[in-house]
């Protein structure tokens, strides 16, 4: 026996069998030593009136101070009641078969995302690029802040503020998902702020605008269900996921009314829109494939991606090439039909337009909110079930009535915002 110092344990030379050399001043601590020079610190106890032995670790990977720091653990342990070796043994089980931060994501997107989100594809999507890529191995729980905040200023450095922010929201969402299910103690995004502000959009296009965007649309060089989409989003301010996946069996052309089931809708609750002969015009316009979508993409036969429409849109001001995203022969167009005339605009800005002018008109707050399936928060909404089918229509209506105003070029007649506010 003899006092263990670094000094002592690091002179220790292996020998043709193994052996130990205990510490004088910790009864049953020591230093195992094997034939091939390994090191380890062991310490030999007694539980239930029978003699144990617990290994902490190799020498010098867990130096002598860290292994008197799991020996008074391991006594803290003892003097309670509990083996500190049956311990030792449960947590070396837990850290074999702790998940992998690959199979977290598996565990996410089939029990949560796919279950909740309609935008599962897009965080399957980000996780794959940017997450699985780095951490796919490596335990979910070993994952730190720090890894957390390199992860986004990477994807900061590389152009992509706002990703980084999607990004977060989404790494939040999925490690608080693996918190719930026991995987993980702790959130590593916990106190994580956002990498990058976001400025909220304020963009509504101006009667002038929607007139040139509306007769732009006819000669556009773009699929004709993507032009009709845009305009079917401009006449009743729907979400563009909502309107582009639209099948035959939701619209009713005789009572001239769009049934949005709950699954389909953003927020999950079952959405009923008036249609006024405008929209029943686009929609009319359409033929729906053999699997009853109303809009297919004609690539696919399927809806469009979302992204498909927000390129289609920038294509109208974009002097690149039209086909660069679709893998097909490259056409040209030199000079885009709204480059230089109008400020840019995305899909999500129609909706926002369409809501500004139904105010301008006369339509009050309130049947805005229910025309654009605004869920509200307060306990009443939790008894309210009422429709407003009657004042929905009377907006869209209003509404249609003045957009074929707009387009035409006529002036807009008084009584129809005498009608709004009457």
């Amino acid at each position: 026996m003899a006092r263990l110092t670094d000094r002592s344990i690091e002179a220790l030379r292996p020998k043709a069998a193994r052996y130990e050399v205990w510490d004088e001043a910790r009864r049953g601590f020591g230093v195992r030593v094997t034939p091939r020079g390994v090191k380890s610190f062991v310490w030999v106890y007694h539980f239930d009136g029978r003699p144990r032995r617990l290994t902490f670790g190799t020498y010098p990977r867990l130096s002598l101070a860290g292994a008197g720091v799991k020996l008074a653990e391991a006594k803290d342990l003892l003097g309670r009641g509990i083996d500190p070796g049956t311990r030792a043994v449960a947590e070396r089980d837990a850290e074999r078969h702790a998940e992998t931060v690959e199979e977290l994501v598996s565990s996410y997107l089939d029990r949560y995302a796919r279950v909740r989100k309609r935008s599962a594809a897009e965080d399957e999507r980000i996780l794959r690029k940017d997450v699985l890529s780095r951490w796919g191995g490596r335990k979910a729980k070993d994952i730190t802040r720090r890894d957390i905040v390199r992860l986004l200023n990477e994807i900061v450095d590389r152009g992509a503020p706002i990703q980084a922010n999607r990004t977060l929201t989404i790494l939040r969402r999925m490690f608080n998902f693996a918190v719930g299910q026991a995987i993980m103690e702790a959130s590593p995004c916990d106190k994580v702020e956002a990498p990058s502000e976001e400025n909220h959009r304020e963009r509504v296009l101006s009667e002038d605008e929607i007139r040139l965007l509306w007769r732009t649309l006819e000669t556009a060089p773009m699929e004709p269900n993507t032009r009709r989409i845009l305009r079917l989003m401009l006449v009743t301010a729907q979400r563009k996921g909502e309107v582009m996946g639209i099948p035959e069996p939701e619209i009713d052309y005789q009572k001239r009314l769009w049934s949005l089931p709950a699954e389909r809708a953003k927020n999950g609750r079952e959405h009923l829109i008036p249609l006024s002969d405008l929209a029943i015009r686009i929609l009319t316009e359409a033929a729906p494939n053999e699997a009853g979508y109303l809009f297919p993409s004609g690539m696919t036969g399927k809806p469009y991606r979302g992204q498909s429409i927000d390129h289609a849109t920038r294509y109208l001001f974009d002097p690149r090439p039209i086909s660069k995203a679709r893998k097909r022969p490259q056409q040209r167009v030199s000079v885009q039909p709204l480059s230089g005339l109008m400020e840019r605009f995305t899909p999500h800005d129609l909706r926002r337009t369409v809501a500004t002018r139904m105010r301008e008109l006369g339509v009050s707050r309130g049947d805005v909110k229910m025309v654009l399936n605004h869920v509200e928060t307060d306990v009443t909404s939790r008894y309210d079930r009422y429709d407003g089918l009657p004042e929905k229509r009377r907006a869209l209506d209003l509404w249609a009535r003045r957009l074929e105003q707009i387009v035409s070029g006529e002036e807009p007649a008084e009584n129809i915002v005498d009608l709004a506010r009457a």
